[in-house]
């Protein structure tokens, strides 16, 4: 009993995530059952669903759950793009499945379909994704202006290259878990005396 009540304390102490981030580092948990990943975001599908998902920050009900999602039928008197333009002095309308983008263009790719790159909701008949956009980085640096994520298996440092080395994956050392996929640890740096000598303002163990 005691146990389960100190359970329940712990999830109601938790919010719900609103942007899109969850699990321990957050302490939040994933809105509208989706599951909450091994790399800290909500989502669905077995990227998101399958192994390392957290069972205790959103769904993990399967490994590729079921997820209904409602489609808006015509409403009348909406006209639908002839051309793939969408929105503007027309005010055409995308074709289900299809997304209207920031820029007035009809597609189905992350670049029309999330609001985080100015999915027109207004002009598209399904829903624009709120899930977090992540850009892997195609050069090795993350964070910054370019707000790349280091690739699976490599942390973002403070100075903002990747890396999987203490000095890339540890808090202590300036580890960026918003750019991150995996977890940046919390292990203690040892460091090993190079000298002798040890404590005092190097630390050296």
């Amino acid at each position: 009993m005691l146990f389960v009540t100190l359970l329940l304390q712990y999830v109601f102490s938790q919010t719900v995530s609103t942007n899109g981030f969850c699990g321990p580092t957050y302490n939040t948990i994933c809105p509208d059952s989706k599951c909450c990943a091994a790399f800290g975001l909500c989502g669905t599908g077995d990227q998101y669903c399958g192994a390392g998902c957290q069972s205790g920050f959103g769904n993990c009900a399967g490994s590729t759950p079921t997820v209904t999602t409602t489609v808006a039928s015509k409403p009348s008197g909406v006209p639908l793009s002839p051309d793939g333009s969408c929105g503007g002095v027309n005010g055409y309308t995308c074709s289900t499945g299809n997304c209207c983008s920031a820029s007035g263009y009809c597609g189905n790719t992350e670049a029309f379909c999330n609001v985080a790159n100015g999915c027109q909701q207004k002009f598209t008949l399904g829903q624009c994704s709120t899930t977090p956009v992540v850009k892997i980085s195609p050069d090795g640096s993350c964070g910054g202006v370019n707000g790349y994520t280091c690739s699976t298996g490599n942390c973002c440092s403070a100075s903002g290259y990747c890396g999987n080395t203490e000095a890339f994956c540890n808090v202590a050392n300036g580890c960026q878990q918003k750019f991150t996929l995996g977890q940046c640890s919390t292990t203690p740096v040892v460091k090993i005396s190079p000298d002798g000598s040890c404590g005092g303002a190097n630390g050296y163990t």
